[in-house]
């Protein structure tokens, strides 16, 4: 003889209690799918919201801010790993620039269009292909660094 268990009843809790608590677990299951796929769904709009443009806010070093909208090669699969890319770079160079010490804007930029050419080149395609995609990329991505606005904290007392 194996007894069967029967959540609450131990408790003494009726059949229609357990059977209370059972619907309210369903109606919580269906609500956290409901949300995962509005979330889900709100992350697909994100990235065909995102596919032509990206926003982006850089804070530097003083305080200084800049919202940034880059204008996005048509060709971009996933906008978001772009953000996230972006993001992880620029946080990986104020982490090496602590640890080095003070170094010059010119260093920092040379260094990172050194990166540029290698990362394309690690791309099977004509010569010729990979430095025009490069410079373009380059280019748009500095106008929209241009475009945006320099935001400066306060100075001073308030």
């Amino acid at each position: 003889f194996v007894p069967t268990y029967s959540a609450g009843a131990e408790l003494g809790e009726s059949g229609a209690v357990r059977a209370a608590k059972k619907s309210t677990a369903k109606q919580r299951h269906t609500l956290k799918r409901a949300w995962v796929g509005n979330a889900t769904d709100s992350y697909t709009q994100l990235r065909t919201t995102l596919n032509k443009r990206l926003p982006y806010t850089a804070k530097t070093a003083t305080g200084d801010v800049f919202d940034i909208v880059f204008e996005l090669h048509p060709e971009t699969e996933d906008p978001v790993k772009v953000h996230q890319l972006l993001s992880a770079i620029l946080s990986q160079i104020d982490t090496e620039l602590s640890v080095l010490g003070p170094s010059s804007n010119g260093d920092v930029l040379q260094a990172m269009a050194m990166a540029l050419a290698i990362r394309a080149r690690m791309i099977n395609a004509a010569p010729e292909q990979l430095s025009q995609i490069a410079l373009d990329l380059a280019a748009d991505s500095l106008q929209a660094c241009i475009k945006a606005e320099r935001q400066r904290p306060p100075v001073g007392h308030g």
